[in-house]
């Protein structure tokens, strides 16, 4: 209770109640009258610079287009220190009540007392704000010259019902229960408090990633869908599903800042790779340094100029960004560890090796699903169930060939021809060293070299059971010489020429019914021929023919 001794006490007290609020963002806020004090760290103002990415989150909480925001970031990325700064906003520009929900009674006790009074003491433009006396500001129930409180919580069924609250915070969401007293998540629980409010009302979610993959073969249906997993990420898919990209110096193509996209030297001193350690463009492959240096902008001029993406939209080279966002009224934020303004990829990398090496002595998995959790701020896959092999993980390490282009490594070509009632099926093979086999082309011959009569320039389709002995001659090495010349094999189209004689030879035979150890010819026939062209680079072609 206050003791006022004159009349101008009382005007100086009340007068914040009758000045305008300032006009301002959170992160214009944060920028003018916050104050750091990290001893060993940083002490001083707070610079929106430093972790840019920060920026668009902050300036969300006040929007009226979304009453629920989610971020999902590694540890240390600054995603407490959000609250502060929105606290501060409100109690300066737009008071309202707000809750603060920590992990346990216990963490929300240390926080209030520890954090949350530290910031009241070096930040003076938010402490002042704050009712003077021992009742008016306890562990769990702040109270602030403007009216407005804040209240310290921890996730319980009581704490979560019968308040009505226009601005709630849930911190480390992950490490919450999942259902509260069998009543619902915290988030919706907590979204409740706020419903009141409609579109004035807000509702913050932020974590690292802290459950597991539940299916190893999953695959995204839409752009930024993240795995299915319990917690935060569940949150961060019900959103507009935002991510933090960056612009490759060289290319100038937009990629997401990944751990993914990380490249360093296979070497047995960890170390040594981690120094290495670069991130490589996925489009022409420029290996971005984390440090400044000759035509390096370093990791936070990257950030500086980065950008956050909604899912369906694209950010073009040109500067622009195209597409149909994902409309929801939960602003979504998922930002990977190699973003993060206090962890730089060394470390990254070296946790990341040194916890691979003590599951492969040990087979505890505890310190690699914290390092990917914490520091690469992804969700964990379990190895024993990424050990199962899927069909959409052979698909997804195919490579684009292109078409009717021999890869490298190809030594010899295999053109198979099947025999129809009406065409020629023929498909072309490449044989590499070890007995890899790739498909070239494939097409139908479906018209013979015969005119019809009467009718110059006419000719006609392939009949093989009345004219097989006339049509056959569509399948005449040209053809094949052609494949030849095309891919440099000419020196060897001799022996190409009486292979494939000898193969057309056979496939005639079989089809007017010679002996039966004739026909079986024609399946020994390719094997022999794959073991005397192994030396060299032949063109060969086998005509099989079958009956229908």
């Amino acid at each position: 209770m206050y003791h006022f001794r004159r009349l101008e006490d009382i005007l100086v007290q009340v007068a914040d109640a009758v000045r305008p609020p300032e006009r301002m963002t959170v992160s214009e806020w944060a920028e003018k009258y916050r104050e750091l004090y990290n001893p060993g760290s940083y002490v001083g103002p707070w610079d929106n610079a430093f972790a840019p990415y920060l920026v668009e989150i902050q300036d969300t909480l006040t929007s009226l287009e979304h009453t629920g925001l989610i971020f999902v970031g590694p540890a240390r990325c600054g995603k407490s220190d959000i609250f502060f700064n929105w606290l501060g906003h409100t109690a300066t520009c737009d008071p309202a009540d707000m809750m603060m929900v920590h992990m346990t009674q216990g963490t929300a006790r240390d926080w209030s007392i520890g954090d949350l009074r530290r910031v009241f003491r070096y930040s003076p433009a938010l402490g002042e704000k704050v009712v003077p006396g021992r009742n008016n500001m306890n562990v769990h129930d702040i109270r602030f010259l403007s009216g407005m409180r804040l209240l310290v919580k921890h996730p319980s069924i009581t704490e979560l019902s019968g308040k009505t609250v226009p601005r709630v915070w849930e911190a480390d969401y992950d490490r919450m229960p999942l259902d509260i007293d069998k009543e619902g998540t915290p988030f919706d629980l907590g979204r409740k408090r706020t419903q009141t409010f409609g579109r004035y009302g807000m509702t913050v979610a932020e974590s690292s990633p802290g459950h597991e993959i539940e299916k190893p073969d999953w695959q995204p249906s839409s752009p930024h869908e993240a795995p299915p997993t319990k917690g935060i990420l569940a949150l961060y898919n019900r959103g507009d599903r935002r991510r933090r990209y960056w612009r490759c110096v060289q290319c100038h193509e937009p990629f997401e800042a990944d751990f993914k996209h990380l490249h360093y030297p296979d070497s047995r001193d960890h170390m040594e790779a981690a120094e290495a350690a670069v991130l490589a463009c996925p489009f022409c492959g420029f290996p971005h340094t984390h440090d400044p240096g000759p035509g390096q902008p370093g990791k936070r001029e990257l950030d500086y100029y980065g950008k956050w993406i909604k899912a369906g939209q694209i950010w073009l080279p040109s500067g622009a960004i195209e597409g149909t966002p994902v409309v929801s009224d939960i602003a979504s934020f998922w930002l990977k560890g190699v973003a993060a303004a206090f962890m730089d990829w060394k470390h990254i990398v070296l946790k990341y090796l040194k916890a691979i090496e003590e599951y492969e002595k040990t087979g505890d998995t505890g310190p690699w699903k914290a390092t990917v959790n914490t520091d690469q701020g992804h969700p964990f896959l379990p190895p024993s169930l990424a050990g199962d092999r899927t069909p959409e993980e052979y698909k997804n390490r195919s490579k684009p060939l292109g078409e009717k282009v021999v890869p490298t490594g190809v030594r010899f070509l295999v053109a198979t021809v099947d025999v129809q009632k009406n065409r020629f099926e023929v498909q072309v093979h490449g044989v590499g060293v070890g007995g890899d086999v790739v498909i070239i082309d494939r097409f139908a011959i479906k018209y013979s070299k015969r005119e019809v009569e009467d009718m110059p320039g006419q000719l006609h389709r392939i009949s093989v059971i009345h004219s097989l002995m006339l049509d056959c001659d569509v399948l005449n090495y040209g053809t094949f010489e052609q494949w030849a010349a095309d891919f440099g094999y000419d020196e060897d189209s001799r022996k190409a020429e009486s292979i494939y004689r000898e193969c057309l030879e056979t496939a005639l035979k079989v089809r007017n019914g010679i002996a039966s150890q004739t026909s079986s010819r024609r399946f020994t026939g390719p094997s022999q021929l794959v073991r005397a062209s192994i030396a060299g680079p032949y063109v060969a072609a086998t005509a099989a023919a079958s009956s229908e």
